[in-house]
């Protein structure tokens, strides 16, 4: 039979994963004498019903109808631009907002996302999407990037901290269950610090970088914190997402 280390149950020979966590199984072992009749008489006998997929047409079909339609919207609206406004560039507004749209609404629908993935893909679109609203009114307006700033000195440090307490929340209010928000917030923590390490890495850009540095050391403290109260939830989250 095979074995689970993590939750410390034998499996059926046939399965590579263990059904309760997901992990990967180990090879084969003895089994204790409790199972003994059972791996030796019953388990050759023992087979699993054919699975049954739900058709995924319709919600495919959907899917692209959605990207086809959002597509046409940022055509028209480049013509647009182009033709009657060639001075501004407002259907770049148009492009970031349609792509957050479409990654953080539409496809998380339709692929019936779970929650920590919604807010992990929302967490980075959003944030670059931030970054991309503010270089293109700094070009709209001087026709080059001098202007950014805001984005990444106030706006994205602002939204991931805030993102960052909201996993915070989450994890304690479903400290009994999971659902993956570890992941979720590590990845917001990362958002978080990368705009202080672009300010040290390059030291010629003239910006206040005070909120960068409160939003570093708030997300490194918050993950060490997190990591440290949560450990062994923080290590069977992994072992069942990335099976390691």
């Amino acid at each position: 039979m095979k074995y689970c280390k993590e939750c410390g149950v034998y499996c059926h020979r046939g399965l590579k994963r263990c059904p309760l966590c997901g992990s990967f199984l180990e090879s084969e072992r003895e089994a204790p004498d409790a199972l003994k009749k059972y791996h030796t008489e019953i388990e050759l006998s023992v087979s699993y019903p054919p699975v049954e997929y739900e058709d995924q047409t319709d919600k495919t079909r959907m899917r692209y109808r959605a990207f086809t339609l959002l597509l046409a919207t940022i055509a028209i609206c480049f013509a647009i631009n182009f033709v009657v406004t060639p001075s501004s560039l407002w259907s770049l507004y148009v492009l970031v907002g349609s792509t957050i749209l479409y990654f953080c609404v539409f496809s998380s629908l339709f692929r019936h996302s779970r929650a920590y993935s919604i807010l992990a893909t929302c967490t980075v679109l959003i944030s670059v999407g931030l970054f991309g609203f503010d270089a293109i009114q700094s070009m709209d307006r001087l026709g080059n990037l001098s202007a950014v700033g805001f984005s990444v000195c106030y706006a994205i440090p602002g939204f991931l901290i805030a993102m960052i307490v909201t996993f915070d929340i989450l994890i304690f209010v479903g400290r009994n269950t999971f659902r993956y928000y570890f992941i979720s917030l590590y990845i917001a923590s990362v958002s978080a610090i990368i705009p202080q390490i672009v300010f040290w890495a390059i030291p010629s850009l003239d910006m206040p970088s005070w909120f960068t540095l409160a939003a570093f050391f708030f997300a490194v403290f918050n993950c060490v914190v997190m990591t440290v109260c949560y450990s062994r939830r923080v290590h069977h989250e992994f072992v069942r997402k990335f099976y390691i």
